[in-house]
């Protein structure tokens, strides 16, 4: 019997040996999936680090902006702040502006994240062939702005220019960039009224 007490304590061994070399496998192959796993939940974790902080810099723009529209002389707002610098006097901004620390978008003709935007209309040409700035125009057709809209108070809402008779002003600002995970925009519509 003590023999085949032996034979049985050799084989215990060599499975022993056998099922360590597997285990040692196993446990090899579970820290490379965890490892792995980590390196996945922490390049998402900078990546949505890197998004929340760009739109934070976008937030701050847009709300910066507001304020300064709000700062401005209300009816000097059309003139210095549209897309035309046709009308414009010798400080005013325009409708394009700059986002420190962000990229603006590849296609962005003027290379500037910022952007305003006031219902406008180019007129027809001059006689001359000449183009005409545009004008503030009550049937823009923009339902985030709430346009089209009565925007002199006359109850009617014609073509007619309201560059200097507007009584309300829609207003969109917008941030638009190149961030970690794309384009990305972030834009707050909202109505100018002159203070009180």
């Amino acid at each position: 019997m003590r023999a085949h007490s032996l034979i049985r304590a050799g084989r215990r061994r060599r499975s022993e040996t056998g099922t360590s070399a597997v285990e040692v496998l196993m446990a090899i192959s579970t820290f490379a999936i965890a490892f792995l796993t980590l390196a996945a939940m922490t390049a998402t974790a900078r990546s949505q680090t890197q998004m929340n902080s760009e739109r934070r810099i976008a937030l701050q723009a847009v709300q910066s902006q507001l304020e300064t529209l709000k700062n401005t002389t209300f009816e000097a707002i059309f003139a210095m702040f549209d897309d035309s610098t046709h009308n414009d006097g010798p400080v005013a901004p325009g409708a394009n502006f700059d986002v420190v620390g962000l990229t603006p978008i590849d296609s962005d003709p003027d290379g500037q994240c910022g952007l305003i935007t006031l219902p406008t209309r180019l007129p027809p040409l001059d006689g001359e062939g000449n183009q005409p700035p545009p004008y503030l125009w009550e049937g823009y057709v923009d339902t985030r702005l709430g346009m089209p809209a009565d925007l002199d108070g006359d109850g009617v809402v014609d073509d007619d220019p309201k560059d200097d008779g507007y009584l309300h002003l829609p207003v969109r600002v917008e941030v638009r960039w190149n961030g970690a995970v794309g384009d990305q925009r972030l834009h707050v519509a909202t109505w100018l009224t002159p203070r009180r």
